[in-house]
């Protein structure tokens, strides 16, 4: 086989592969361009999750003609000048080494002008070849256009996901980017509806505020360690009783830049160890500044890694911070978030006044205080589902044999005349999940309503799954409208979940739908998650009526068997099986 130099056209596809996976890495490579730039405004509107458009434009100092060209080419870069600058690197990004890769894979164009410029420039590329140069009026700062991502490597644009998935990997790219930079001002358009903003004050609670919610950030604690100028360590973490079932809410920068680093959670995880349970998770937002020389960021070839000079020193001081931070709740005063107000893109921003010095600390806060849903709950009005495919949950039965639960998970009875071992989870699982699809294949709902609408707050992510969802969520029983950006009012639920918090059933459904990342989200894969986040848990208590309620609905449906997801929901053991087992043969 003979031996041959690759073209410039080929070499830069081959670079581009290596950093631009999907539409979130075009948007993360640029918005960090723009950051370095100095830019306090950042633009980010996309179409169709960013395979059709994703453009950026910022304020920042801008490019003259002779820097725009140099910048599409490979190997030229304004921010290194020797090796050695590798290993002290202060900025987020090379915006001469990431343009010409994303220019290789896609119709670009560069529109840019300095403050000492009369004029813009206006540079256009397909596939990496300069089609057009043109001079024009412009702000100063850059804006970059990136169109058919990946036309001409078919092979790659076919393994992007929905544009729903893709808009949510670009909208947690700038999750990470609106933390990491409070006084920079981001704005998120999604064909042309606004998805993400933040104030850009300079206040890292307020940027909580933009992506989580207010609810979050009146959970939070301040966090601060400082031990001179080699390193210093500040953010924020969750109060102990406020938790979640991963680590979705735990964010860790570096020098400013967004790192998943094993260190980092372990000794989160120490900082809080003996104040919370192994399987729940705080919410955390750490950012360490450290000598540039004692940490090696080109670990990962998209920086998402890091290699510590001293390891055990940064995990000491990390765990110490959040122990510290804990401590000090204790002595500290409640003093919740005051309501919202509305703001242009949602009713949930803090007024500024209340945010600057929040004094956040332990709620007095008992179990007993969370709200009794069935109060909330209204017949009147409500459709009443047929009795022979309703789970009577809370309700009384007719079922007088023996039975008792076991570890709180399982259920002992006879049923059919033989010793039956219930599931509890899998087995409401699998009647609801029967119950929705029968409901939905006939085209009916049941739902009961609210006296007094809930109000369901998400985060951006959260939000676009939602109203991806909207139509099979109301087919299903819920009544859902937009009260913000991000928020939703629940006026009406199934009558399946009538008991349980909405609130909480919902983002768990959509917690795991952000989980999957696959993009192929259809009716019957949502039917498998509402039926499981809604069934009664493992671990939970039931009293005799519900667990005589949940025996006579399985005899009732003696094709349920199985869960959603193949599990037995039954196992049975008849006269001859247990006299076999007690070598009464």
């Amino acid at each position: 086989m003979k031996v041959q130099l690759l073209d410039e056209s080929t070499i830069n596809q081959i670079a581009a592969g290596e950093v631009i996976e999907r539409p979130a890495s075009v948007v993360k490579e640029l918005v960090e361009n723009s950051l370095d730039a100095g830019a306090s405004q950042v633009t980010v509107e996309v179409i169709e999750g960013g395979k059709s458009l994703i453009r950026i434009a910022d304020n920042g100092e801008g490019m003259s003609p002779e820097d725009a060209r140099l910048a599409l080419q490979r190997h030229a870069t304004s921010k290194l000048r020797s090796a050695s600058d590798l290993f002290s690197i202060k900025t987020m990004g090379f915006r001469g080494e990431a343009l010409p890769s994303i220019a290789s894979i896609s119709r670009l164009t560069l529109d840019t002008r300095t403050a000492a410029s009369d004029k813009g420039l206006r540079l256009s590329l397909e596939g990496g070849k300069e089609l057009k140069e043109e001079s024009l009026g412009s702000a100063v700062g850059t804006i970059i256009s990136v169109s058919d991502l990946f036309y001409n490597v078919p092979a790659r644009k076919k393994f992007l996901k929905a544009d729903s998935t893709e808009l949510s990997q670009i909208i947690a790219v700038l999750e990470k980017m609106i933390l990491a930079n409070p006084k920079v001002r981001f704005k998120l358009t999604s064909t042309g509806r606004i998805i993400l903003q933040s104030t850009g004050n300079e206040q890292l609670l307020e940027a909580v505020v933009s992506i989580y919610g207010k609810d979050i950030a009146s959970k939070l604690l301040p966090l601060v360690l400082d031990t001179g100028p080699r390193l210093k360590i500040h953010g924020l973490v969750s109060l102990p009783t406020y938790l979640k079932n991963d680590r979705k809410g735990q964010v860790f920068f570096v020098n400013n830049r967004p790192v998943n680093d094993g260190i980092l959670i372990k000794a989160l995880r120490e900082g809080f160890r003996n104040t919370i349970p192994t399987n729940q998770h705080p919410y955390a937002f750490i950012f360490i500044d450290i000598d540039p020389s004692q940490v090696d960021v080109n670990v990962h070839p998209a920086k998402l890694e890091v290699r510590f000079a001293n390891s055990q020193d940064i995990f000491s001081a990390v765990r110490s911070a959040v122990n510290n931070a804990l401590l000090g709740s204790v002595t500290k005063a409640s003093d919740e978030l005051p309501e919202p107000v509305r703001s242009e893109t949602s009713d949930s921003t803090i007024p500024r006044s209340k945010i600057q010095n929040p004094k956040l600390s332990a709620p007095s806060w008992t179990p007993a205080m969370l709200p009794k849903w069935e109060e909330l709950i209204s017949t009147s009005g409500s459709k009443t589902p047929d009795t022979s495919t309703r789970v009577p949950i809370t309700t009384g039965s007719t079922h007088t044999a023996p039975a008792f639960q076991v570890n709180d998970s399982y259920i002992a009875a006879i049923m059919d005349g033989e010793l039956a071992l219930i599931d509890q989870h899998a087995a409401q699982e699998r009647l609801l999940f029967d119950i929705f699809s029968e409901r939905l294949a006939r085209q009916e709902t049941a739902s009961q309503q609210l006296l007094v609408p809930i109000v369901l707050e998400l985060s951006a992510r959260e939000s676009v799954l939602l109203n991806d969802q909207l139509d099979n969520l109301h087919a299903m029983g819920f009544e859902l409208s937009a009260s913000g950006a991000n928020s939703f009012l629940i006026r009406s639920v199934p009558v399946e979940i009538a008991q349980r918090d909405p609130n909480e059933v919902l983002k768990e459904v959509l917690t795991e739908l952000l989980e999957d990342g696959t993009g192929k989200v259809d009716r019957d894969a949502l039917l498998k998650m509402m039926a499981c986040k809604a069934a009664i848990k493992a671990g939970q208590r039931l009293n005799s009526s519900e667990i005589a309620a949940l025996i006579d609905d399985l005899q009732k449906h003696p094709s349920a068997r199985t869960c959603p997801h193949g599990r037995p929901t039954v196992i049975k053991l008849s006269a001859k099986e247990l006299a076999r087992m007690f070598k009464r043969t």
